[in-house]
């Protein structure tokens, strides 16, 4: 698993920790170096003595005072999750997403750990803007906490990730990037697959329909089982119609899933069926997903 560099954005807020500990819990399980970064929203200053500004509590301070001031509420969140020494600290300027995307990829991360807002009946419906502005933009792979309005907390290890797949090739891509990172944290596989659901006319008979589902299913099944085969992996497997956000929400939390992985697209690429859905499924889901 090829993930050394982990980007960590963060908000000061309580949701933001529990996220944050994610961070760790993936780094430590895979050796990697997590850099936590906070953006300072708005218009990016330069951090002299000669810029001048009303602060945070009124009365005027310098672009350095503003610096001083969020590197040691940045240094003391840090600390507050016991991160290991390993750990880099960067305060950044400027819009919050763009600031994002753009640190992550220049430093060279292989992900950005980051949260979702879930509070409230209205906002539990939306990603929040600055998380899903970065899922627009940015081509690394994004772990999101999942999008709850009683933030989880991190579990002490991952013992079952699953990997919500497509039947193409970039469902292929998806599944083994998943099961690289189930073997090196040590955690159980599986595949989930969401079968096309046919509606059909009232004059054919129940049993019929019945039929017509089972053999649907038991054909999406084989081209799973040769898809694991081709790619020389194994994995419990989880098929059954449905719609893909519904049934990848329903049975990843049926068999206990602590991480879901799915396929995201690229900003530029076409979004086939999975991805076309992956909002939805980072909305719903009841545990953290990684999308790539």
């Amino acid at each position: 698993m090829n993930i050394k560099r982990i980007f960590v954005p963060i908000d000061f807020s309580e949701r933001s920790q529990a996220t944050a500990r994610h961070a760790l819990l993936i780094a430590k399980g895979l050796g990697a170096e997590p850099t936590f970064a906070y953006v300072v929203p708005g218009t990016a200053y330069s951090g002299t003595d000669s810029e001048h500004f009303y602060g945070p509590r009124g009365g005027v301070v310098t672009g350095r005072d503003l610096d001083e001031l969020y590197e040691a509420k940045l240094e003391k969140f840090v600390a507050g999750l016991g991160a290991f020494a390993e750990s880099s600290r960067v305060l950044l300027k400027g819009d919050p997403a763009s600031e994002i995307v753009r640190h992550a990829e220049s430093s060279g991360a292989d992900l950005i750990v980051i949260g979702t807002h879930g509070i409230g009946s209205f906002r539990k419906l939306l990603i929040g803007s600055v998380t899903a502005k970065v899922l627009h933009d940015c081509n690394l792979p994004v772990f999101t906490g999942a999008h709850l309005e009683q933030a989880p907390s991190a579990p002490a290890s991952y013992r079952h990730i699953a990997c919500a797949i497509d039947l193409d090739d970039e469902g292929e891509q998806t599944m083994r990037w998943a099961w690289d990172l189930a073997q090196a944290l040590g955690a159980r596989f599986s595949v989930i697959y969401a079968s096309t659901q046919v509606t059909f006319g009232p004059e054919l008979s129940s049993e019929i329909r019945r039929e017509w589902h089972a053999s649907a299913v038991a054909a999406s099944r084989r081209q799973i089982d040769e898809l694991l085969t081709k790619s020389g992996l194994s994995a419990d497997c989880h098929v059954a119609e449905g719609h893909p956000v519904h049934y990848t929400i329903q049975a990843a939390a049926e068999i206990d899933a602590d991480l879901l992985v799915i396929g995201r697209g690229g900003a530029s690429s076409i979004p086939s069926r999975l991805p076309s859905h992956a909002y939805g499924i980072i909305r719903e889901s009841q545990c953290p997903v990684i999308s790539i």
